[in-house]
């Protein structure tokens, strides 16, 4: 199986539907999901010890999932233990594929085919589109996004291939599955789908990161050595990451009003959002001084009180 993430959704947020896991675990777990889902609900007679098994991995998936599909935050990584069950299931239906004891049915591969080709698709239009920034900025109305799609990133203009050979390969695993191989379907559709995510993330991932943090995470490294504090303005773990933040600092800089308007006791250096500038900009109680603005992202610099 292959577990998709982004980046942002490692965040806890709040007022995400219940149902926010299940389509987590379905769509970021592919092509596994959708095996599992039919073992989950439908499992061969057996006995003994696989049985038993068979229904600890259910009850662990069913208690995780309804455990973090009922609190209010919710993370990708909170229904990250699920991943095995899930994985489990999808073997043991892929067994029974190959042993001859169950086919694939048309409801499965129209659902392979329908979510494999969304993403071969998404794939091979978004470097396109990116590309061609033009053609989409005039439909976003995110002042943010906009901003950051002006980020001159370097694109060689092949990256669609990597959408293409991945919609081969799945026509291939869907074919060889109509024919009866299921072990070459298997094969080449769990193959292709890890090679198509490993080349994403060294592809796709590094542009992704430049055009959503690559500004500020520059900023975090410059200030990593100083002797100084450095804070987002809006909610990130990055800037204690990159600016290698350590225990032992003093209690208050972890309040972002004392690092703003606090006597603080050595220089501090911000970052905002283009769309959270008015405030900090406006506000004279602050007195931040804007060092640059570049690609949606803000950067202040407040000197040390005196």
């Amino acid at each position: 199986s292959v577990c998709v993430t982004d980046s942002k959704t490692f965040y806890s947020g709040h007022g995400r539907p219940f149902y926010f896991h299940a389509v987590v675990l379905l769509f970021g777990c592919f092509p596994a999901s959708f095996f599992a889902a039919i073992s989950l609900f439908k499992r061969d007679a057996t006995t003994g010890p696989q049985r038993a098994f068979d229904r600890l991995m259910i009850i662990l998936f069913w208690t995780v999932l309804v455990l973090f599909s009922i609190v209010k935050t919710k993370t990708v990584l909170y229904s990250s233990l699920t991943w095995f069950p899930i994985t489990y299931l999808a073997a043991l239906f892929l067994h029974s594929l190959v042993s001859g004891a169950r086919r694939v049915s048309k409801p499965l591969l129209t659902c392979l085919a329908c979510f494999g080709g969304l993403v071969g698709c998404a794939i091979t239009l978004f470097p396109i589109l990116i590309i061609n920034k033009q053609w989409i900025v005039p439909l976003i109305r995110d002042k943010f996004a906009v901003a950051c799609l002006q980020n001159p990133v370097p694109w060689t203009g092949y990256e669609f291939l990597l959408g293409i050979g991945y919609l081969v390969a799945l026509a291939a695993a869907l074919a060889l599955f109509i024919t009866k191989r299921p072990v070459a379907a298997s094969v080449t559709l769990f193959g292709s789908t890890a090679a198509c995510l490993f080349l994403f993330m060294l592809i796709f991932a590094p542009k992704i990161e430049a055009y959503t943090q690559g500004g500020p995470v520059a900023f975090y490294k410059e200030h990593a050595n100083g002797d100084v504090y450095v804070r987002a303005l809006f909610k990130s773990y990055a800037d204690l990451f990159y600016s290698r933040k350590k225990p032992g600092e003093n209690p208050k800089s972890h309040d972002k009003e004392w690092l703003l308007k606090g006597d603080i006791d050595k220089p501090a250096f911000f970052v905002a959002r283009v769309t959270q500038t008015k405030r900090y900009d406006r506000d004279t109680t602050i007195q931040l001084i804007r060092l640059k603005s570049e690609y949606g992202f803000v950067y202040y610099k407040r000197e040390a009180a005196r």
